[in-house]
Formats: structure tokens, sequence, C-alpha cells
């Protein structure tokens, strides 16, 4: 049985895979979460795909914060005040990256119309990501596309408040998840975050997680993409010290971003076994 917590659809701008297509690395039985990027849109076709296939599906969502990216995942029915919330977020972001995209062709004529652009990284939402909006300055441009992303992540943070998404820091997001009666998790603690290479110190990430336990993170993304057995060990035990539920994800986005979900089959079964209990206890009227 795999188990695997993080995974990614074309919903997220840099996810490649339909819904179906995701599903295809799952078999009966095994337990799959979605946690697309600041988006729940897949999650209608996940929830009736999965249950088709006798897959158990895990509804939740990945957010961005400055230092760590904070997981969502709603075990205990989905409020509506979150469905509205969510509503009028995604319509502010895609009004957002209409507004920065048209900025930018002021200042370069060579960047192709918007519609063109949205072909670059076809998204179901229709709505521009921070990929296909880099690849389209990096050709307009002549620049690199990691070049480009750090120049259109920068225009869009400088953008005035109320015309892009509200930013959280971690505290402001973990409060919100647990108003939204879901259970906040830490995502890959030792993966840098805001497009950083490379990997986290161990003491930057245990006082990382010391913090947020304080804030009220409920669990910790202990094994996932780039992870290695000592980080695994060392996630383990602050997990057992502060009484925070372990998880693994693949952080799967397509074949050359995330492990593939049959690679956590590797895992200890023991590790396994007790993220399967601590789901079948947390979810037990819907699974």
């Amino acid at each position: 049985m795999i188990i695997d917590l993080h995974l990614h659809s074309h919903y997220s701008p840099d996810g490649r895979h339909s819904i179906p297509q995701l599903l295809d690395l799952f078999s009966e039985g095994d337990i799959a979460g979605l946690t697309d990027h600041e988006t729940i849109g897949g999650w209608p076709e996940f929830e009736k795909e999965a249950n088709k296939r006798g897959i158990k599906p895990v509804l939740g969502i990945e957010w961005f914060a400055p230092g760590c990216h904070i997981l969502a995942y709603f075990f205990d029915g989905v409020p509506n005040a979150f469905y509205q919330y969510m509503k009028a977020r995604r319509a502010t972001e895609k009004s957002c990256m209409h507004t920065l995209y048209e900025e930018f062709r002021k200042d370069n004529p060579r960047l192709k119309p918007y519609n063109e652009a949205l072909k670059l990284r076809a998204h179901p939402e229709n709505i521009l990501g921070l990929p296909g909006f880099a690849e389209a300055v990096s050709k307009a441009s002549d620049i690199a596309q990691e070049d480009a992303e750090d120049i259109v992540r920068r225009q869009k943070r400088a953008m005035p408040d109320g015309t892009r998404p509200e930013p959280f820091n971690p505290e402001e997001i973990i409060k919100n998840i647990n108003g939204w009666n879901a259970v906040p998790v830490l995502a890959h603690p030792y993966r840098c975050s805001q497009g950083k290479d490379g990997r986290e110190k161990k003491e930057t990430v245990e006082n990382k997680i010391r913090e947020l336990a304080n804030a009220g993170i409920k669990g910790v993304d202990v094994y996932s993409w780039n992870s290695n057995q000592e980080e695994l060990e060392h996630l383990l035990g602050l997990c057992d010290e502060l009484k925070l539920a372990p998880i693994v994800g693949s952080d799967f986005h397509h074949a050359n971003k995330g492990l593939r979900p049959q690679d956590l089959n590797a895992l200890d079964r023991k590790l396994i076994q007790r993220i399967f209990e601590w789901i079948e206890n947390l979810a037990a009227p819907t699974l």
C-alpha cells in the first residue's frame, strides 16, 4: 500500500499530470493526498476519480509562507466559509497575474499577448502561473528561466495590497488552517524554499519546527523529494518529542520533479503503519 500525502496535478502551475494521469500512479487500496499550490480546483474530480478506483482520497492544499510551505488537510469536512474564501482568492490571483503581465508588456513589446502566454503552461483554471509567466519573459528577454522567475516573483510582491492574494506569515496561515477545522503540517522542512537550491541546516530546521509547533502545527512532512535517512531520523525524533504527526509525500509534480509515489514503499513499514493509523483516526467518518 502506498501512502502519499503530497501530490501535485496540473492545477499547480508547475504540475503536468491531469487528475486521472496522477491517479494512474496508484492502485486500489492506496491513499493519495492532493495538495496543489494554493488551489482546490482539482478537488471534485480527484475525489470522484479516486473513489471510483478504490483509492482513498485526502483533500489538501499547499500554502506558501516566508521560509516554509504549509500543507493543510481536510479530514473532517470542509466549511463553506473556506470554499468562499478560496473562490475569492483565486479570482484575485487570476486578475493579479493578468494585470502584472500587461505591465511587463508595456516595457517589453516582444512579449506575446496574454492569451498566447497562457498556452505555454496550460492550466485548468485558465490562470497564468509563475512558470508560464517566466517562460514568456525568458523567451522575450533572452534571459534564463530562473532569472525570469526571480524578476516576476519580485514584481508580484511589489504589487499594491488588494491587487494580489494576501500573503501570509507561517503563524497566520496555521491559525487559519486550524480555524477551518483542518490539519496544518510543515512541508519538506529540509528543502530550501522560495526557489533556492540546496538543503537547510539541521539547526535551522529544528528551530523552525519548534517555533511552528508553538504556533499550532500538527505534523511534519518527514520524508519527501531529496530526503535522506539522516534527515528522516532527525525529523521523527522531533515528532516524538513535540507530539507531532509524521507524514510522507513524494511532492510529485512530473517525471523530473519529485519522487515517484511508489518510491515511498521503500520506507520502514512501521512508519507507514503509523501514518495509516493517524489518517484512519482523523478520517474515520470519510474513509
